[in-house]
């Protein structure tokens, strides 16, 4: 076991590595005067980014969308928050004004890579709060461990867990693979998801790099879920939760899956929660 933790490790230590000190300029290829925001090169396509506010005592907010979303989800509760610090607004590969990724795979390590990438580039410096919705909630868990000394603190919106689809639905998985495969191709497939689950079981569970990082974890409370799928849902999320030793978790009754948009109140004050913890830890 230990030398599997050991080459774990070595094997984290490489992937940073690899990623380079030489970051690409920011340009607005492409882009509409409108946008305030630049395009930066993650490795042969281009992410879109753009940077508000002002930085001050606190860290900067990264908002990650959930699957297929564009940064734009995030337009109720975003301009709140840049009132009291510097944030980040930005698609991933192939959503939005973000090219596609040609040839890539659309995993957590290669999301996460491909962000700090972008993050470099548009040169905003850690130490960073990563506001993250479902499935960005991996996205987060990865890039934690492989930059750990760059986030303080997640907040997770009703967050996906690894392999969630064979424990709550286990008697109908042909039906979720066949949609997977069919319907859902904005940002990979079944097979990314599934590298994806094993990354963040195999690297980010053991390494537990959020252990002494402040998150807040908001479960919706309207789901489309039975009783029964519900509870399992619920205890999901307080795994989630388990994660950290200074974690907050709450249910909120007024929002379905996507809490920015039904309950934004809720979402700014997590931001604040968090924002406040970071500032009182030593």
């Amino acid at each position: 076991m230990r030398r599997k933790f050991i080459l774990l490790c070595a094997t984290l230590v490489f992937l940073t590595t690899m990623t380079g000190n030489v970051f690409a300029k920011p340009d607005k290829e492409g882009l509409p005067d409108t946008l305030t925001g630049y395009k930066v090169d993650v490795g042969g396509f281009k992410l879109y980014g753009e940077v508000n506010g002002t930085k001050g005592k606190y860290p900067t907010v990264v908002f990650d969308a959930g699957y297929g979303d564009s940064y734009t989800i995030w337009d109720k509760v975003e301009p709140t928050v840049r009132k009291q610090t510097q944030t980040v607004l930005y698609d991933r590969a192939g959503i939005g004004w973000s090219q596609q990724s040609m040839g890539s795979t659309h995993t957590a390590l290669d999301q996460s890579i491909q962000l700090h990438k972008l993050l470099k580039g548009l040169n905003v410096p850690p130490p960073y709060l990563f506001v993250t919705h479902g499935i960005s909630g991996l996205n987060v868990r990865m890039y934690a461990a492989l930059y750990q000394d760059e986030v303080s603190g997640v907040v997770f919106l009703d967050p996906s867990y690894e392999f969630q689809e064979q424990t709550l639905f286990p008697d109908e998985m042909d039906e979720l693979v066949r949609r997977y495969k069919t319907e859902m191709v904005e940002e990979g497939d079944w097979i990314d998801l599934n590298i994806t689950y094993g990354q963040v079981a195999r690297t980010s569970r053991p390494l537990d790099p959020l252990r002494d990082l402040p998150i807040y974890v908001v479960t919706a409370g309207k789901k489309a879920f039975d009783t029964e799928t519900m509870k399992i849902w619920n205890n999901m999320q307080k795994d989630i939760a388990s994660l950290s030793d200074i974690a907050v978790r709450v249910v909120d009754k007024k929002s379905g899956h996507y809490v920015m948009t039904d309950n934004p109140d809720t979402v700014i004050k997590a931001v604040d929660n968090v924002l406040t913890q970071i500032q009182a830890l030593p």
